[in-house]
This record gives structure tokens, C-alpha cells and sequence, in this order.
């Protein structure tokens, strides 16, 4: 058996070095096997079983920003940074190839936490666990009477929580998310016309450049 080489690579949120291992080509005919026998959720548990043999640090416990930069950092250092893709368009079904360099993908937003004041809310802001789910990034809600640490409550109740405020306040906490540090890309391409694909969740990257 072959000592592989390790990388170094810093976390923007946490702003740790983190070291990382590239993947092998059995790691790849596992991940490839996974999602031929169950579905592309079943190849992206497998995946993250692997990146946790990876690296030297929690993978449970990163942030969606942090768990992104370490799948882009593994997809360059494994494959390389040009990852010619090929996906059906959603809005044509058609076959689409395209050639993304992923140097492209930049880190968006400047803060880890902000505050957010409206309609007598306080609501405390932070990176959230799933940037598609966004209570998770939500640490706790002040009005007159009450102050709740979301943060320590069950999903559900956070959840319930998010649907409990009223529909501005709501709106504005997805865009102040926004100024949270995250990555995002938008693929871009054309058929019958211009669209573009967006990505977002740790999900979505690893479908593109991962396994499709």
C-alpha cells in the first residue's frame, strides 16, 4: 500500500489548518457503487464517511461553509481543478456538458455572525449548519418578553419556530444569511436558451463534481 500524500488547507470560518488526504481510486468505486444501489443521498453518506478518514479534524462538527471548502480542496487535489460535468437540464431535459474550473468558486460574505432588528425582533444570526435549512443558522430570537436560544433546541422545534415568525422577518433573515460566509456557484450554460443551474448546499456540490 501506497503513503499518501497530505495537504494543508485553512478553514475560512473556523480559521483552522486542516489536513487532508486525496481520495484513491477505491475510494471512488465505493462512492460510485453507492449511488448505483441506492440513490445520490446513499453516495453523499458514503462520501462523508470517507472525507471523515480524510481529515484530521471533526467532519461532523464543521459548518456548511467549512465542510464545502474541503470537498472543493478534495475534488482539486484528487482530480484536479477543471471538472468537466455532464447533467440533464432541468428545464429541457436535455444532455448538458460543461466545463466548470473550480478556482471559479469564491467565497461570498465577510461575517460569521450578524445581528438582525425588525417588526421588534432581535434575531442573532450565525453559520449555519445547512445553508439550505435556515433555522440552523439562526442562534437566538429577542422580542420584549422573551429571549429563545434556538441554537439548544430540537430541529423540529426550530423549525416550527422559523414558521411561528411573521413572513418579513423571515425573508430578511434568508438574505442576511446571505452576508454569512458561504459558497456559492451558479453553472451557466445554454440549450434552447440561457439558464443556469445554482449551487448552494454541500449536497449540490458534491452531485456535480462528485458523481455525475
Amino acid at each position: 500500500m501506497f503513503t499518501l500524500p497530505t495537504h494543508e488547507t485553512t478553514l475560512p470560518a473556523l480559521e483552522k489548518t486542516v489536513h487532508i488526504q486525496p481520495l484513491t481510486v477505491r475510494d471512488e468505486k465505493v462512492i460510485a457503487a453507492a449511488k448505483r444501489a441506492g440513490s445520490k443521498l446513499d453516495s453523499y453518506i458514503t462520501f462523508i464517511e470517507i472525507l471523515k478518514d480524510k481529515i484530521d479534524i471533526e467532519v461532523n462538527t464543521l459548518s456548511e461553509v467549512d465542510l464545502i471548502h474541503c470537498m472543493l480542496h478534495l475534488r482539486k487535489i484528487s482530480i484536479g481543478s477543471v471538472s468537466k460535468v455532464n447533467f440533464v437540464c432541468p428545464y429541457t431535459q436535455e444532455r448538458v456538458d460543461a466545463t466548470i474550473n473550480l478556482n471559479d468558486i469564491s467565497l461570498n460574505g465577510s461575517k460569521t455572525k450578524t445581528t438582525l432588528r425588525s417588526n421588534g425582533f432581535i434575531v442573532k444570526l450565525t453559520l449555519p449548519k445547512k445553508i439550505k435549512d435556515v433555522e440552523s443558522g439562526i442562534e437566538s430570537i429577542q422580542t420584549e418578553e422573551e429571549t429563545i436560544i434556538v441554537s439548544e433546541l430540537p430541529d423540529q422545534q426550530k423549525k416550527d419556530l422559523l414558521d411561528s415568525l411573521p413572513i418579513k422577518v423571515k425573508n430578511e433573515i434568508s438574505e442576511n444569511l446571505n452576508d454569512i460566509l458561504n459558497y456559492s456557484y451558479d453553472v451557466e450554460y445554454e440549450t434552447n436558451q440561457k439558464h443556469s443551474i445554482p449551487l448552494r448546499s454541500a449536497e449540490d456540490f458534491f452531485t456535480l463534481f462528485f458523481v455525475m
